[in-house]
C-alpha cells in the first residue's frame, strides 16, 4: 500500500543530518513494527522517498515522506504506533494514501520558507533583492564561472512583521541570502510544500 507520512523535525532533532535521518526513520519503522518495502540487491534499504534535503539546524515542519507498506494497516494505526516510538521534538502528523504514480515531484511545484530577521533592515534588503528584474548568481566550479537567474525559482514571497515567508522552487532561501550582507542573524524554517497549482 502506497503512503505518505508528514512530519515535523524541529529543536535538537534539526540538527540531525539528512542521511542520518534516513537510518533514523528506518529504525523508527522497525521500533513501530510496521513491515514495509526494502530495495533488493545484497544490500537492501527501505524504499524511502524524500523531498530535498536542508541545511543542517533548518526545522523542518509538514515535511513529506513515501514509502510502501506490505500489509494491509490503517492510516490511523500507522500514525499511532509511529508516534509510540518517536523521540521529543518529533511528531508524525498526518497519514495519507498515495497513488501508485503519485510521488513528492510530482505532487508538488514549489516549498514554502519563512526566514525571521532580527532587523527592519535586513529584511528591506532581502526584499529589494527579491523585487529586481533580474537576480544573477555566479558559480565557480572546477575553474569554470557560470551564471544563472533565479528570480525564475521564486514563486511568491509574503511579509509578517520581520518574518518573510518565501515560496521557492528548486532553491533553498540561502540562494538569495547570501547575496546581501546582513547585519544580523537570521532563523529559517521549511514550513512545508505546495501543492502544484495552488499558487
Amino acid at each position: 500500500m502506497q503512503k505518505r507520512i508528514f512530519y515535523n523535525k524541529y529543536g535538537r532533532m534539526k540538527y540531525v543530518a539528512h542521511l542520518d535521518t534516513i537510518s533514523f526513520f528506518e529504525r523508527l519503522f522497525k521500533l513501530s513494527k510496521i513491515k514495509i518495502k526494502f530495495s533488493g540487491g545484497f544490500h537492501p534499504r527501505p524504499k524511502f522517498s524524500f523531498g530535498d534535503p536542508v541545511s543542517l539546524g533548518v526545522a523542518m515542519y509538514n515535511e513529506p515522506l513515501d514509502f510502501e507498506t506490505l500489509e494491509d494497516i490503517s492510516n490511523d494505526e500507522i500514525l499511532k504506533r509511529l508516534n509510540d516510538v518517536t523521540p521529543n521534538e518529533f511528531d508524525i502528523i498526518k497519514v495519507i494514501d498515495r497513488g501508485d504514480k503519485s510521488s513528492i515531484v510530482k505532487d508538488y511545484d514549489s516549498v514554502k520558507y519563512s526566514v525571521e530577521f532580527e532587523t527592519v533592515e535586513d529584511l528591506k534588503k532581502i526584499e529589494s533583492i527579491i523585487k529586481r528584474d533580474e537576480i544573477i548568481v555566479t558559480k565557480e566550479k572546477k575553474g569554470k564561472t557560470t551564471q544563472r537567474d533565479i528570480k525564475k525559482f521564486i514563486r511568491k514571497y509574503e511579509i509578517d512583521n520581520n518574518i518573510m515567508f518565501l515560496y521557492l522552487e528548486r532553491i533553498s532561501p540561502n540562494a538569495i541570502l547570501r547575496l546581501e550582507e546582513l547585519s544580523k542573524e537570521y532563523i529559517i524554517k521549511r514550513c512545508g510544500y505546495i501543492e502544484k497549482k495552488i499558487l
